[in-house]
């Protein structure tokens, strides 16, 4: 879901993130070209639907800002942003990627495309390696 804020220069997405939000989100944009600002409070949702989503934040060159929490996938919406913004108490949650109850801890396939969408967002190795091991 979107609301509008600070007379249309911010765009809050909150709720999860599925296959088709990149194509809402881009729909949100071009209603509001005076948005500059996407504010994040997701608890993720499909990688797939997060990295679609981090190429219209680039293609729209959208700062990206956490008030509260921003958990898994959402991560990596946050890091697509220009400028990279938490507001004081904000959470960025890093987890291993999980399909039900199956794990990256225990299914290397499932975690992979977390790990290398973080690798290629510049994350330091060892960092990804710490949060993917971490269960959500």
């Amino acid at each position: 879901q979107f609301r509008l804020l600070n007379n249309g220069s911010e765009l809050e997405i909150f709720g999860g993130l599925e296959v088709g939000s990149e194509i809402l989100l881009a729909e949100q944009l071009k209603l509001h070209p005076d948005v500059q600002v996407l504010h994040l409070h997701s608890i993720g949702g499909r990688v797939l639907a997060a990295q679609r989503m981090m190429d219209v934040v680039r293609r729209y060159d959208l700062d990206t800002y956490v008030r509260t929490d921003c958990s898994s996938s959402c991560t990596l919406l946050f890091l697509a942003g220009k400028n990279k913004l938490l507001g004081n108490g904000a959470k960025l949650r890093f987890h291993a990627a999980s399909i039900g109850s199956a794990s990256g801890h225990n299914v290397r396939e499932i975690g992979q495309k977390l790990e290398d969408a973080y690798l290629a967002e510049g994350v330091p190795k060892w960092f990804v390696n710490k949060v993917t091991r971490i269960g959500y």
